[in-house]
C-alpha cells in the first residue's frame, strides 16, 4: 500500500467517524457487540464454605521437599517446620485466599469402576497431583493447568474443581519464602 492510498484510508476513516459519530455507533447492534455488557457476568462459586478466619493449621507438601507446616497463635502465623520462626503474614494471607476463589466449573471424578476411555481422559486432569495444600482438615491437590484461560483444576476428596492459578506457586515453592522478613 503506498503513502497515496494510506492518506486517503485516512481521510475516509476520519470522514466517517465526523458523520456518524459516538451517537450513532452506541445506538447500533454492533455497540452491543463491540462493548462489555456488564450484566453478563459469569456465575462462580467459592472453592470451599471455610472461612479463612477459622483456619488454624496448615501443611504444604511438594514433592521436591519437606512438608512446610504453618500454625496461627493468636493472630500471627509460624513457620513450624523445617525450621522455626515468624510466618510472612501476607503471603498466609494471599493462600487463605484459596478458600473463597471462585470457581469456574466443579465435577465428579470418576471412580475406578466407571473407568473408560473418556475417563482416562479426565485422569490427565489429577494426574501427577504431587502439590498439596491442607487447610485443618480439608486437603486440597493441585492438578493439571487448563490449556485456556491461567486457570488450575484442583481436587478436593473426590471432586475437581477449576480455579484461577494464584495459588500453586505459593505451595511449591520453598520453605524460605515462607519467613518473614526481618528488620533492624
Amino acid at each position: 500500500m503506498n503513502s497515496t492510498n494510506r492518506v486517503l484510508l485516512a481521510l475516509v476513516l476520519a470522514l466517517s467517524a465526523l458523520l456518524w459519530g459516538p451517537a450513532a455507533f452506541q445506538q447500533s447492534p454492533l455497540s452491543e457487540w463491540l462493548t462489555f455488557n456488564q450484566t453478563s457476568v459469569i456465575e462462580t462459586y467459592s472453592l470451599t464454605q471455610l472461612q479463612p478466619a477459622d483456619i488454624t493449621e496448615i501443611v504444604l507438601v511438594a514433592a521436591n521437599r519437606a512438608p512446610i507446616n504453618l500454625s496461627k497463635t493468636e493472630q500471627q502465623w509460624w513457620l513450624l517446620t523445617p525450621d522455626r520462626q515468624l510466618a510472612n503474614q501476607s503471603k498466609v494471607a494471599a493462600l487463605l485466599k484459596l478458600l473463597e476463589s471462585p470457581t469456574y466449573t466443579r465435577f465428579q471424578l470418576p471412580t475406578p469402576a466407571e473407568s473408560d476411555e473418556s475417563a482416562e481422559s479426565d485422569a490427565f486432569i489429577v494426574k501427577n497431583t504431587a502439590v498439596s495444600v491442607t487447610f485443618n482438615d480439608l486437603t486440597i491437590g493441585f492438578g493439571q493447568r487448563h490449556p485456556v484461560g491461567l486457570r488450575r483444576y484442583l481436587i478436593l476428596g473426590d471432586e475437581t474443581a477449576l480455579v484461577d492459578d494464584y495459588y500453586f506457586h505459593h505451595v511449591a515453592g520453598p520453605w524460605q519464602n515462607w519467613v518473614a522478613a526481618t528488620t533492624d
